[in-house]
Order: structure tokens, then sequence, then C-alpha cells
């Protein structure tokens, strides 16, 4: 009984989130395309300076810009409608378990975040050669990067949202670390920068592991994604 509660509660909320798109399809359509086309040009063009497919410091980099527009889609979407529906339901009788996982289901089925995670996962699966091992790896390595840069910015933004401390502040405090990033990796070699990012860095080494034909360290670097977006989820649900 307690599990049907849960899910008539998470799809009250989910129907808010429907509604509020509702008044306006046509301009989320236009710009949710807009969104992928722009992402998908972005990408070839990215994909060229990529020669060798081992080449660690282009793969990097791409792998940092699309995170970046990864994390700005996702504190848009959050600030323009998850925070207004968890702030104006905050008094109804919806535990707060709930209330995260609406948060994190919202944010993964909106048209905006799947189409440019869908179109950074087409993009890279092309990069390098399409063996029986090698494509798969890549796209599961790309999913599982975007499932942790996801779940984790979805955590903070919805304790920050919960503590009434305000998600904003959170977005504001990691647009100015990316906006240090870009201009230190402006000025001096961006490799070392980049390398230094665990996730960027566990998924290169899967994607030239996998496109190497070892098996074996395609499979670690996947479960150095894989668990710490695990440990965030169950992390959320405790502190909610």
């Amino acid at each position: 009984m307690e599990e049907v509660r849960a899910n008539q509660e998470r799809a009250l909320l989910l129907s808010v989130l429907a509604l509020r798109r509702r008044d306006h399809p046509a301009r989320w359509a236009v710009g949710t395309a807009a969104l992928g086309v722009t992402n998908l040009f972005f990408c070839a063009y990215a994909e060229r300076f990529i020669d060798d497919p081992a080449d660690t410091s282009a793969l990097l980099l791409l792998l940092a810009v699309e995170s970046c527009f990864f994390l700005i889609t996702v504190a848009a979407v959050f600030l323009g409608e998850m925070e207004a529906i968890l702030r104006k339901t905050s008094l109804l009788p919806v535990p707060v378990r709930s209330r995260y996982t609406f948060a994190l289901i919202g944010l993964t089925r909106h048209p905006a975040v799947l189409v440019l995670w869908g179109s950074a996962v087409f993009a890279l699966a092309a990069v390098g050669p399409a063996t029986w091992f090698a494509l798969p790896a890549r796209v599961l390595l790309v999913l599982l990067l975007g499932a942790l840069i996801l779940t984790c910015f979805c955590t903070a933004l919805f304790l920050a949202t919960r503590n009434r401390s305000g998600a904003s502040r959170v977005i504001a405090v990691t647009m100015l670390l990316l906006l240090g990033a870009a201009f230190w990796s402006a000025t001096t070699s961006a490799e070392p920068l980049l390398a230094a990012v665990l996730p960027l860095r566990w998924t290169v080494d899967g994607i030239i592991a996998a496109q190497s034909g070892d098996i074996v360290r395609c499979i670690v670097s996947a479960l150095l994604l894989a668990l710490p977006t695990a440990g965030c989820l169950l992390w959320g649900r405790w502190r909610a």
C-alpha cells in the first residue's frame, strides 16, 4: 500500500510538471529540436579534431564541453520548472523521498535533457571504430557519465531547495566554477585540468580501452562511473 501511494504521489507531481508545458507545446517542441540540432552540429565540428581514436586531449575536451552543456540544461530545467513545483507543493502531504524521486524522474524525462543527452550519445558513438564491443561500450560509458552528472547535480539542487537555501545559489557556484575552469583552460593547457576531473578521465579511459579491445579495463571504468551514481542516489534518498 505504501508503494502504491508513493507511485500516486509521484504521478501527481509529474502531472503538474506536464501541465506547465501544455500551454506552449509549439515553443517547447521548437526549442528542444533546435537544442538537439545545434548540439549535433557542434559535435560534428569537434569530431574533426579527433584524428586518432586514442587522442585523449581532444576527446577529453569534447566530453568536458558536452558535460558543461548538460549541466547548464539541467540547471535551467530545474530552476525554471522543478524548483517552482517543489516550493508550491511543499504544504502537500507528500513524503520528501517521493518529492526527491519526482525531481530525478522529471529531469530524466524532460525533453530538453533527453534530446541533449541523446544527441551527445549519438555523436560520441560515432567516434572510433564501430566494432561489436567498442560501439555499445562507448554508448554505455557516455550514458553512465550523463547519469552521474544528472544524479549528483539533481541531488545537490534538491537538497538546497529543501533546506530553503535556494537552488540558484548552487547553480551560481557551479557556473562560477565552470567559468573559472574555462578561463584556466584558455590560458594554460587544458588536458591536465580536464584529466583531473575523475568522471571525464574514467570515461575516456573506458572508451580507449573499448576501442583497443581491453574488456576488463572498460568494465572497470564503467563500474567507476556507475558506483558513484548509485551511491549519490542512495545518499539523496537517505538525506531526503
